[in-house]
């Protein structure tokens, strides 16, 4: 039987790891929604957009930024499961801790996704 020794008690570090919740839920979009950017005001900072079974959306020039971008698993800048008619184009997606675009559990059908940009730098 091994016992721990009071010296290596002593070395564990403690980490603390500090991230916004908020980022790891999406604010969810419903059916018949038009997300519309003008000029560079539109952008959605902190928090990705989730369409679950939501139809007929548009997602346009909107930038979504800065979902916990040091995290794995900090957050999804647009997330789709079992959506319809959906077009998402003209959009700048940076510093995201997860995916740009996820397609989950249900299948999505009519998604287009056009001129957009995927910012993939970061510095974590």
């Amino acid at each position: 039987m091994l016992a721990q020794s009071s010296t290596v008690a002593r070395r564990k570090r403690l980490t603390t790891i500090t991230y916004k919740k908020a980022g790891t839920t999406a604010l969810a979009v419903g059916s018949n929604k038009t997300i519309l950017g003008k000029g560079n005001s539109g952008w959605i900072k902190g928090k990705g957009l989730r369409l679950a079974g939501s139809k007929n959306v548009i997602i346009q020039n909107i930038r979504i930024s800065d979902i916990n971008p040091q995290y794995v698993w900090g957050g999804d800048a647009i997330d789709l499961s079992g959506a319809t008619n959906v077009w998402i184009d003209h959009n700048y997606i940076k510093s995201i801790g997860r995916q740009f675009l996820v397609s989950h559990f249900e299948p999505n059908t009519k998604v287009t996704i056009s001129n957009n940009y995927f910012d993939g730098q970061s510095t974590w």
